[in-house]
């Protein structure tokens, strides 16, 4: 859990830089960063639905293509 706290202030930090290098002024960060960190928490979950999705659409198209005993494992 300290991690995720740890990735979040990270991110703060790196939005609070932005905003201030394009001029916004330091007091909007109190509104924007609550707001912020549900956009993101919304953007995580969209690519990991986006990549679950492409992995079925991968696994359906593949499907019956190779069979157990074209895979060869690597030797060691």
């Amino acid at each position: 859990m300290e991690l995720f706290s740890r990735q979040k202030r990270g991110c703060y930090f790196l939005t609070l830089s932005l905003t201030s290098s394009l001029g916004a002024p330091l007091g909007l960060m109190g509104v924007i960063l609550p707001i912020y960190t549900i956009i993101d928490m919304i953007e995580t979950a969209e690519n990991i639905w986006s990549d679950a999705a492409v992995c079925a659409m991968t696994d359906h198209d593949l499907e019956g293509t190779l069979d157990d005993e074209e895979v060869h494992p690597a030797e060691i």
